[in-house]
C-alpha cells in the first residue's frame, strides 16, 4: 500500500505521458528533489511488487510511467 504523497505522485505520473524532472515534482509537492527521489524508489518497489513495469527514469529527462495504456489506468 503507498501513502498519501506516493499515491498522488503516481496519478500525477499517470495522467502525464510525457518526462517530468525530479524538479517540477519536487516543485509541484513543494518538497525536495531527494524526497522526490525516495518516494519514486517507493513507487519502483511497489510496481514491481504488483506486476507492473518499472518508472523510466532518463538523466537530464526525468521520470514517466511505461507500459501500455491498460497498465497506465491500473
Amino acid at each position: 500500500m503507498l501513502y498519501k504523497r506516493a499515491t498522488e505522485l503516481i496519478l500525477l505520473l499517470i495522467s502525464n505521458e510525457e518526462f517530468t524532472t525530479v524538479r517540477e515534482l519536487s516543485n509541484y509537492f513543494n518538497i525536495s528533489e531527494k524526497t522526490i527521489r525516495n518516494d519514486l524508489d517507493v513507487i519502483d518497489d511497489y510496481l514491481a511488487k504488483n506486476g507492473f513495469h518499472k518508472l523510466i527514469r532518463k538523466p537530464k529527462l526525468g521520470v514517466k510511467l511505461s507500459g501500455g495504456i491498460n497498465e497506465r489506468n491500473m
